[in-house]
């Protein structure tokens, strides 16, 4: 019957998604004190257990919860589960400022290798890349950068709510470099999704993320953007339109904007896309068009 713990563990995380904290505590509490196991050694209470107390605002007994799961997870060889809980953890380590956990995330990722998984990849790459930022081994830009990535890959992949949570990531690294119209641009997303699902805790956590840095949101209103036209493409994806106007190379652009040449590639496709062009050269003519009318 060890299926069981995953099925009741998931529905404790739906009850902290939507924000009804009392009834994910009871389901916690019922199931602790019982003696069913956990399947595949699979501390999945464990998990919402941490989530719950972040949601709660109680960031180092957050923390402390994360660090003995996540240390769990690595005597066991868990891998690919541990890479699936390593956002969040590298998420709750840095609010929590305790950078013990966010080595012992970084240093556990490492230790877990590459993966063939995109999914795998995609997370795992941004979790570190969050873990090197707040341990001064890397630049907030790569958080930015990596970001923007992974969301894509996760999109793809279906995952909302690992999407959101790379928006997230991305929007408060651009807030702490300063830039607040970016910040706004990844936030808006990432709230979009949580929205759509009804994760309240996840909207009001971006929120309060951001407040600090400048950034002020409704967590419960997103004005929705048209899918098509020059409306429709983020203000990034018009920086970059702009830019290949102007006849710079995907290089020449990502040095201007400190990204990746793959990130400019994909900013270009979807602009392409929202503007039913096919190639460069049209996106040249469409931007100069606009600024000659």
């Amino acid at each position: 019957m060890g299926w069981t713990s995953l099925a009741d563990g998931g529905r404790a995380m739906i009850d902290v998604l939507r924000g009804d904290l009392a009834a994910a505590a009871a389901r916690l509490d019922d199931w602790s004190s019982g003696d069913a196991p956990d399947q595949f050694g699979i501390k999945v209470h464990d998990r919402v257990q941490t989530l719950l107390l972040e949601s709660r605002r109680k960031l180092r007994p957050a923390a402390a919860a994360a660090s003995a799961n996540w240390a769990s997870l690595m005597q066991r060889r868990l891998f690919t589960h541990a890479t699936t809980f390593s956002l969040d953890f590298a998420r709750i380590g840095t609010r929590a400022q305790d950078l013990g956990l966010v080595e012992a995330v970084a240093d556990g990722l490492a230790a877990s290798g590459a993966t063939e998984l995109p999914y795998l990849r995609a997370v795992a790459a941004l979790a570190g890349a969050r873990c090197d930022a707040s341990l001064g081994r890397r630049d907030l830009r790569a958080v930015v950068e990596v970001g923007q990535e992974s969301a894509e890959v996760l999109h793809a992949a279906g995952d909302q709510l690992v999407e959101a949570s790379a928006w997230e990531e991305t929007a408060c690294a651009a807030a702490a470099l300063g830039d607040t119209e970016a910040a706004r641009e990844y936030a808006r997303t990432a709230l979009m999704l949580t929205q759509g699902m009804g994760a309240v805790t996840a909207s009001s956590r971006i929120v309060s993320r951001l407040r600090p840095m400048g950034v002020r949101m409704d967590p419960n209103t997103v004005r929705d953007r048209p899918t098509h036209g020059w409306d429709s493409l983020t203000p990034t994806e018009r920086t970059v339109a702009d830019l290949v106007a102007t006849g710079a190379s995907g290089a020449d652009v990502a040095d201007q904007l400190f990204i990746s040449p793959r990130t400019v590639q994909t900013h270009v496709s979807h602009a392409l896309a929202k503007l039913g062009l096919k190639t460069r050269v049209e996106l040249a003519a469409y931007v100069a068009g606009r600024h000659r009318d």
